[in-house]
C-alpha cells in the first residue's frame, strides 16, 4: 500500500493543498463571468469610451481585445492600468452598426444603462459597479462587423427572455457552434497515435467549466477548448503516467471523470451524460499503456490502523474516494477542527481539554444551540433536517482562502468581498462562531494542516476593509500559542497526528464518511443535513424544468454537498503505539523482522475478500468476517480454504498461561514469515507476508462494511 504512505503520491489534485495564485498573465479569466456563462471568442479592436465630444473619445481610445460571451461583452485593454470593462447584455439598450456617410463601417455602438469595471491597475479588488448610462464604440481590427454583430445582437435578444427560454436559445447557439468544430489533429504529440474516441465535454476548474472536445488516443488524452482562454491550445496527459482515473459526481450528476498523474498534473472532465462518461472511462482503462495504482481502501485502512499512514494522509484518501476534489470547489476536501484551545499561551497536546469532541458534529458541540436545532426539527413539515447550512460549501472554502485566492471569492459573490466584520479575521473568533452561530457549522480545509500557512497572510496587500471596531483586516490574527502562520499550521499538524486525536478520529470519520452520515444513525448522532446535500436524494436526469434544475444547482453551489458514503459500519479505532518493546519477532529463515512495538488496547482490521484489482473509482466488495472462537467449532466455510487477499491483524493481549485456545492453521493468505514468543514466554505469535500477526487468544473480528 505504499502509494498511500508517501506524501508525494497522495491522491490529490496537486501534492498537498493547491497553491493558489493569480489567475494568469493575461488579466481576463473565466472567473470574471457569471456561473454557467460561456465565453465564445475574442477580437482585436479599438475601444472608444463615452465622452462629451467625438474628438475626446478618439483621444481616449484604447487598444485591446473584445470578448464575446453568452451574457456579456468584455473589453480587456492592452494597457493594464485601464480597467477591464464588462457590459451585461441584459443592460444594453442598443447594439447597432455605427452609421457613416462615406462607405461601410467596421465599428458598432453599444448603449447600456450600467457597466462594471474590474482589475483597474491590475489590482485584485471588488468590482466597481457604475450605474449610469454609457455610450461606447468598438472598431474591429481584422474582421468585418457583419461577421460579429449579428451574433452579439442574437445574444442580446436572448438576454431579455425568461431564464428557461434564454438558456434554451443559448444552448442551441452553443450546439450549433460546437458541432462545426472538430479536434485539430495537428496538435497531436505523435502523428502515429491512433484515435480511440472523440467526445464533447467540459473541463472543470474551481467555479469554472470550459467546453471543448476530448480526444483519447492510444498514447494520450487531450482536451481542446473551443475558446482561447487556456495558455496552451490543447491540454494533454500521457496515459503511461496516469495513476488514478476516477469517476466523479458533478452537481450531484454522475458525469465527471478525474485523471491524475504521478507528477501532480490532472484533468477533471465532465461529459454530457453518465453513459458517455462511462464510455470514456472504459476506453481509457482498455488502453495497454494505462497502469493504475492498485490500491484498495481496505488496505489503506489497515495501514492507518497500525500507524503506517498519517492521519492527514488517511483523511485525504477518504476525501479522494468520496468525490472530493481540489478542482471542484463545491466538493472541496474537508478536514476536522481538532484543537479547541485558541486562547492559551501554549498548546498542550497531552491535555484532553485542548481538543474538540470528535464524536460530535460541529453543530452538536454547543448543547444550547443543539436544543434550538432539535426544536426547529420537530416543528418542520416535509423532509426534516437539523442543519440548514453545511460543514463544507464553496462560501466556507473561500472564506478561508480569501487572501490566497481573492479572484474566486469575487467570482462567487458577484464581484464583492464580504463585509469586513464577516471576513476571516481571527482564528479564535472563527472557532467561537462555529460553536455559537446558528448558521455556521463549518469544518476546516487541508491548508490548515500544511505549513507554511501562507493562506493566512495578506501577501497580495488586498484592501479587505475596516471592521466596525476600527481594525483593518489584514493577516489573520493567530492564537497566543502561535508565533507565525508557519508555526500555527505546524502545531495544528502535530495536533492532528497526536495520540489523543489518533484515538478519537474514527468518530469523526463515522460522521463525515461513515455510517453516521445519513439516515437514522445520522439523526441519532445529531448529524442530519438538508436532503439535497446527499448523493441519491434526487435524479437530475429526470428533471425537465430548466428553472427547477437551475434552482437545485444553485442550492448545491451555495450550500455544499455531503461526501459520498464510504463505510456502513463503525470505523475501528487507530492503534496508539506504546514504544516499549514486548515481543521479539524472528523470521522463519533466521532474519530478525521486528522488535515488536506493542499497542495499548485491542483492535482488529476487517476481513474481506478482494476479487479484483482496486482503483480509487471502485471499492472492495463487502464479505463476511472470519469468525474464530476459543471453543474450536467446525471451521466456517470462509476459513476451510486458505482465503485469497484476506487480512486479519491480531493485537497485543495479556492472557493467563492456562487460557490458551486451539489454533487454526492455514488462515493467512501467504506463508508465515516470522514467529516469536513474548518476554514472559506465555504467548506465541506468527506473522505472515500478508501483514498478519496471529495469536491464539484473539477472538474478535469486525467488518467495516465498505460501500461498493
Amino acid at each position: 500500500m505504499a502509494g498511500w504512505c508517501r506524501q508525494e503520491e497522495l491522491p490529490c489534485t496537486l501534492v498537498g493543498p493547491r497553491r493558489h495564485r493569480s489567475v494568469s498573465v493575461e488579466r481576463f479569466s473565466l472567473l470574471l463571468l457569471e456561473f454557467g456563462e460561456i465565453y465564445f471568442e475574442d477580437y482585436s479592436c479599438i475601444y472608444y469610451p463615452n465622452a462629451s465630444t467625438e474628438s475626446e473619445s478618439i483621444d481616449r481610445k484604447e487598444r485591446g481585445r473584445l470578448k464575446v460571451c453568452s451574457r456579456s461583452l468584455i473589453f480587456d485593454a492592452l494597457d493594464h492600468a485601464y480597467p477591464i470593462l464588462k457590459i451585461a447584455l441584459r443592460d444594453c439598450k442598443k447594439i447597432e452598426r455605427r452609421q457613416q456617410q462615406s462607405g461601410t463601417s467596421s465599428s458598432f455602438v453599444v448603449v447600456c444603462s450600467q457597466y462594471t469595471e474590474m482589475l483597474e491597475g491590475n489590482i485584485v479588488s471588488p468590482h466597481k459597479f457604475v450605474r449610469t448610462e454609457m455610450r461606447c464604440q468598438f472598431s474591429l481590427s481584422y474582421i468585418s462587423v457583419d461577421e460579429v454583430l449579428p451574433q452579439i445582437q442574437t445574444l442580446q435578444r436572448a438576454s431579455r427572455l425568461l431564464k428557461a427560454e434564454h438558456q434554451k436559445l443559448v444552448n442551441s447557439i452553443v450546439q450549433e457552434r460546437h458541432s462545426k468544430v472538430s479536434f485539430n489533429v495537428s496538435w497531436l504529440e505523435d502523428l502515429y497515435e491512433e484515435t480511440v474516441v472523440e467526445l464533447l465535454g467540459e473541463r472543470v476548474t474551481p467555479l469554472v467549466t470550459n467546453p471543448g472536445r476530448i480526444m483519447l488516443t492510444s498514447s494520450r488524452i487531450y482536451f481542446q477548448p473551443y475558446n482561447n482562454v487556456e495558455v496552451e491550445p490543447v491540454l494533454k496527459l500521457q496515459l503511461s503516467e496516469l495513476k488514478y482515473v476516477t469517476k466523479r459526481r458533478y452537481l450531484l450528476r454522475h458525469v465527471g471523470l478525474e485523471c491524475l498523474c504521478g507528477s501532480g498534473e490532472c484533468m477533471f472532465l465532465v461529459l454530457p451524460s453518465p453513459r458517455e462518461r462511462n464510455r470514456l472511462h472504459e476506453a481509457i482503462m482498455a488502453q495497454p499503456q494505462v497502469s493504475l495504482s492498485q490500491d484498495s481502501l481496505e488496505e489503506a485502512t489497515l495501514n492507518w490502523l497500525r500507524g503506517d499512514m498519517s492521519n492527514y494522509q488517511y483523511l485525504m484518501l477518504l476525501n479522494f474516494l468520496s468525490d472530493r476534489s481540489f478542482n471542484d470547489i463545491m466538493q472541496y476536501p474537508v478536514m476536522p477542527w481538532v484543537v479547541a484551545d485558541y486562547t492559551s499561551s501554549s498548546l498542550d497536546l497531552k491535555h484532553p481539554a485542548t481538543f474538540r469532541d470528535l464524536s460530535k458534529p460541529i453543530g452538536a458541540l454547543n448543547d444550547e444551540r443543539l436544543a434550538f436545532f432539535k426544536e426547529r426539527y420537530e416543528q418542520m413539515r416535509g423532509t426534516k433536517f437539523l442543519y440548514g447550512t453545511h460543514y463544507s460549501a464553496p462560501g466556507y472554502v473561500l472564506y478561508y482562502l480569501v487572501r490566497a485566492a481573492p479572484e474566486y471569492l469575487l467570482c462567487l459573490q458577484n464581484g464583492k468581498f464580504d463585509q469586513p466584520n464577516r471576513l476571516f479575521h481571527k482564528i479564535s473568533r472563527t472557532w467561537e462562531n462555529v460553536n455559537t452561530d446558528h448558521a455556521d457549522v463549518k469544518e476546516l480545509i487541508p491548508e490548515f494542516y500544511q505549513p507554511p500557512g501562507d493562506f493566512l497572510l495578506n501577501l497580495q496587500n488586498l484592501d479587505l476593509g475596516v471592521r466596525s471596531d476600527g481594525v483593518r483586516v489584514n493577516d489573520v490574527i493567530l492564537p497566543p500559542w502561535a508565533k507565525s502562520a508557519e508555526d500555527f499550521t505546524t502545531k495544528l499538524q502535530a495536533a492532528l497526528e497526536c495520540d489523543y486525536v489518533s484515538s478519537h478520529l474514527h468518530h469523526w470519520i463515522d460522521l463525515v464518511f461513515g455510517y453516521k452520515q445519513r439516515g437514522e444513525e445520522a439523526l441519532k448522532a445529531d448529524n442530519l443535513f438538508h436532503y439535497l446535500t446527499y448523493e441519491g436524494s434526487f435524479n437530475p436526469e429526470f428533471i425537465r424544468d430548466p428553472e427547477e434544475l437551475a434552482a437545485i444547482e444553485l442550492q448545491i453551489k451555495e450550500f455544499g454537498q455531503t461526501p459520498k458514503q464510504l463505510f456502513t459500519q463503525p470505523h475501528p479505532r487507530k492503534i496508539v503505539v506504546n514504544k516499549s518493546p514486548a515481543v521479539a519477532l524472528v523470521s522463519v529463515d533466521g532474519v530478525v523482522c521486528s522488535n515488536g512495538d506493542t499497542t495499548q488496547g485491542l483492535a482488529t482490521t476487517s476481513s474481506s475478500t478482494v476479487s479484483q484489482p482496486l482503483t480509487p473509482h471502485s471499492h472492495p466488495p463487502p464479505s463476511p468476517p472470519l469468525h474464530i472462537n476459543s471453543n474450536a467449532p467446525p471451521l466456517p466455510a470462509a476459513a476451510q480454504t486458505p482465503p485469497t487477499n484476506r487480512y486479519d491483524e491480531w493485537i497485543h493481549i495479556d492472557a493467563p498461561p492456562d487460557s490458551r485456545s486451539p489454533v487454526y492453521e492455514h488462515l493467512f493468505p501467504r506463508a508465515v514469515s516470522a514467529v516469536g514468543v513474548s518476554h514472559d514466554s506465555k504467548s506465541y505469535f506468527s506473522v505472515s507476508n500478508g501483514m498478519c500477526l496471529g495469536l491464539p487468544e484473539m477472538h474478535a473480528v469486525f467488518s467495516l462494511g465498505y460501500v461498493p
